[in-house]
């Protein structure tokens, strides 16, 4: 305690320390919330994208069920590459929703 100071002059300092303790708080409260929904939505986008990402690989088995019955080749091999890619391009979502 300095010389000058007064108990009120401590408890005045005291107070607005308090304050600026419970107005950091209210901030990081609001800053958790804000992340806990944007946590929450991007849970939601990767499981309908894992969703996504299964109904995908179906399509992908009957194409290739498909091409064992087909005799074009030029054929199977375009709808393969755009399926190839179409996967590529979810788990590529996936992974950077995951991160």
């Amino acid at each position: 305690m300095e010389m000058g100071d007064t108990p009120k002059s401590l408890l005045d300092a005291l107070g607005a320390k308090i304050q600026l303790l419970m107005a950091r708080c209210d901030a990081l409260q609001k800053d958790k919330s804000q992340l806990r929904q944007r946590l929450d939505e991007c849970e939601q986008t990767i499981s309908v994208l894992k969703a996504q990402q299964e109904m995908l690989q179906i399509k992908y088995q009957r194409l290739k069920m498909a091409k064992a019955l087909s005799g074009n080749d030029e054929d199977i091999k375009a709808s393969k590459a755009r399926l190839n890619k179409l996967v590529r391009e979810i788990d590529k979502c996936i992974s950077l929703l995951n991160e």
